[in-house]
């Protein structure tokens, strides 16, 4: 997939509109966030915004059957986020929304609402994912799209179970059954992440590490490295459940999230695992190693703007035990 989107994006530079070089680089800003390399990811997808004129480039969406402006800001809100840039990925995505309604382009309208689900479902916000899911689904249903009944009835119900409503669950599993009969793979790292997490809150860890197990192995065959740092991350949380003995390897799993947050440049990945094996230091009483890290996020302002942020000085503010 990368090999033709650098194809597209070569081919296109000397030949074709102002337009068509944004849609270009927004396709190859998608592989290279795909992989996992959210730096260049950026300088592809902002470029894409950056070249974007709506009433030039309006009629391109019945060519690559999204409107470029609306799927550039979208993708660029999704790179943004992780990478610490939260008040400016909220404004970019909202600027989507915004423009698929007011363009009316049903496909724009529909990938808008699908992507701000991505962006709400990876900061947990069932509330959020459940609004986008329900106007995605029932547009899917009107205009027969396969791809999006499938994903947000998975969204949908996965918001409702999340909130604490059991029956939410054969949304899940329904949602599930229609992407694999569709055999649509995309977003896999976080739709198994968000799976193994709830059949953990079910009550069965077991399942819930064996499936983030699997996806883990997966992404190294795929190359879908996008969320790899988070899947680690939620793996420790699951080992810590099964008590002390499990204590060496969470820490590991920590260590190797932050390791590829930081390669990755996802500070908001990398505040929420040091957080996590901060607490991990504390409760096996390396208070010093637990104050050191949260020293460093403080002082260098990791992830300043994720809510989550609060929690660091919070801890500093409690003396070791």
């Amino acid at each position: 997939m990368e090999e033709v989107a650098e194809a597209f994006l070569s081919d296109v530079q000397s030949v074709s509109t102002p337009g068509e070089v944004g849609v270009a680089h927004c396709v190859f800003g998608v592989t290279q966030w795909f992989r996992g390399d959210y730096p260049a990811a950026r300088m592809h997808l902002e470029r894409a915004v950056d070249v974007y004129d709506r009433n030039r480039d309006s009629a391109l969406a019945e060519v690559f059957g999204y409107d470029p402006g609306v799927i550039a800001m979208s993708r660029l809100a999704t790179v943004l986020w992780p990478m610490g840039e939260v008040r400016q990925a909220e404004r970019i995505m909202q600027q989507a929304l915004t423009l698929s309604k007011e363009i009316g382009h049903v496909p724009s309208v529909m990938v808008s609402h699908h992507v701000a689900c991505i962006l709400a479902s990876m900061r947990r916000n069932e509330i959020d994912v459940r609004s986008h899911a329900k106007t995605i689904l029932d547009l899917a249903r009107e205009h027969s799209v396969p791809v999006r009944i499938a994903d947000s009835t998975f969204f949908f119900g996965w918001s409702r179970w999340h909130g604490g409503d059991p029956d939410g669950e054969a949304g899940v599993r329904d949602g599930l059954s229609m992407l694999r009969r569709l055999q649509y793979r995309l977003l896999e790292p976080l739709i198994q992440t968000l799976l193994s997490e709830l059949e953990t809150q079910s009550g069965r860890t077991d399942i819930g590490l064996k499936l983030l197990d699997e996806q883990l192995a997966e992404t190294h065959r795929s190359g879908e490295r996008w969320f790899d740092s988070e899947m680690h991350r939620i793996r420790a949380k699951f080992l810590l459940r099964g008590g002390g003995s499990h204590n060496a390897e969470a820490e590991r799993a920590l260590i190797k999230a932050i390791e590829i947050a930081r390669i990755q440049k996802t500070r908001t990945f990398e505040l929420l695992a040091t957080i996590s094996l901060a607490r991990l230091y504390r409760a096996t009483d390396r208070d010093r190693a637990a104050r050191e890290l949260l020293l460093a996020l403080s002082s260098q302002r990791i992830g300043h703007e994720v809510p989550e942020f609060e929690q660091v000085q919070r801890m500093l503010d409690v003396p070791p035990a």
